[in-house]
């Protein structure tokens, strides 16, 4: 393993676990009591392991400009170079994070902006695979009819990764915000949206390695356009799908609407329910959790027969200190019920006690 913080992850491994306390308010520090640069990424938790393996984009120190849009205008490029990190973190309990590394290093990749990592386990190769939205760049600004996903690979969880895909066959060209999902029978499946579609959310069916869209996949379209950042995740049997407006680091935050189907390739149904709607002006309002969706986690808690569902969004434009980099996060259980999932209510503080 490569420079792998061995007594780092030790000491991880040994912190107890007891009800820990969630905070939507402050920032994250990790075991070296450094603030956390963890974004629009996911948390793996592998099989018969109880590491958590938290994955997202490391923005860095810029400072956040006014308004998070500015930087594919050319105004601030914050939020949009081409340095951008892919950091791992890890924990068994969900409060004690220990920094591991940059999983996916700019020497070792094609140069781009890179966005959204999502990492799933190929448990029948027993390695781990990487997706991410790349961004290419005209005179130092995104491109963005020029973005794709790249796929890259690694035999540890905590890299570093080796890229096999540079540009993923998906159906609709340009595609953005993604998210990827194992079923139980191990198909595979990618739910994008596009620029060449005006975002309209997608999904198709990965091939069986899971390093690019299957050929003759099906490309189905189960949103209108402006929306993104999709969430896709499976509870008794039902497939649900989330996302929202496009947010663009949206100060604001987006909203979150779901549809469910009986089949990850839908048809799916409509409820119209949004759990994270937005309240007031565009410019003086906000939406619940005053944030962008990034993942919903599933875990197990001592006290519950079911396992609890986190949803996860990123507050963008919320660092205590400015800097990009240390935007805070909304972590809230979500509460379901016939039909759908009921709306989410901003809480300061909550108790999550693992099992």
């Amino acid at each position: 393993m490569n420079s792998f913080p061995h007594l780092l992850i030790f000491l991880t491994l040994l912190s107890p676990i007891f009800p820990i306390k969630l905070s939507n308010l402050q920032p994250r520090y990790d075991t070296s009591s450094q603030l956390m640069d963890v974004h629009d990424g996911n948390i793996l938790q592998i099989p018969s392991s109880s590491t958590y393996f938290f994955y997202g984009m490391g923005y860095g120190s810029c400072q956040n400009p006014l308004w998070g849009c500015l930087g594919v205008f050319g105004l601030d490029s914050c939020g949009f170079q081409f340095n951008h990190s892919i950091n791992l973190y890890i924990s068994n309990d969900l409060a004690n994070w220990t920094f591991i590394s940059n999983v996916l290093p700019e020497e070792d990749r094609p140069n781009g902006i890179y966005f959204r990592p999502k990492v799933i386990y190929d448990s029948r190769r027993n390695h781990y695979v990487l997706w991410v939205n790349r961004v290419n760049g005209f005179m130092g600004l995104p491109n963005y009819l020029d973005a794709d996903l790249l796929v890259a690979v690694s035999n540890t969880p905590e890299g570093p990764f080796t890229v096999i895909t540079e540009q993923a066959k998906t159906k609709h060209g340009n595609p953005g915000d993604f998210t990827v999902f194992i079923d139980d029978d191990l198909k595979g499946y990618l739910i994008y949206d596009s620029f060449n579609t005006n975002h309209k959310v997608s999904i198709e069916q990965l091939t069986d390695d899971y390093l690019d869209v299957a050929d003759g996949s099906a490309s189905v379209i189960v949103s209108d356009v402006n929306n993104e950042a999709p969430i896709f995740f499976k509870r008794n049997g039902v497939y649900y799908l989330l996302y929202g407006q496009c947010c663009c680091f949206c100060t604001t935050g987006s909203n979150s609407v779901v549809k469910f189907s009986s089949n990850p390739m839908g048809p799916f149904t409509d409820p119209h329910i949004d759990i994270d709607p937005f309240s007031g002006s565009f410019f003086g309002g906000s939406s619940v959790t005053k944030g962008q969706q990034s993942f919903v986690l599933e875990v197990r808690e001592k006290s519950k027969s079911e396992d609890t569902y986190v949803f996860v969004s990123d507050r963008w434009g919320s660092a205590l200190d400015g800097e990009k980099g240390h935007d805070l996060q909304f972590w809230g259980r979500l509460e379901f019920v016939e039909g759908g999932i009921k709306p989410l209510k901003w809480v300061d503080e909550w108790e999550l006690d693992l099992n």
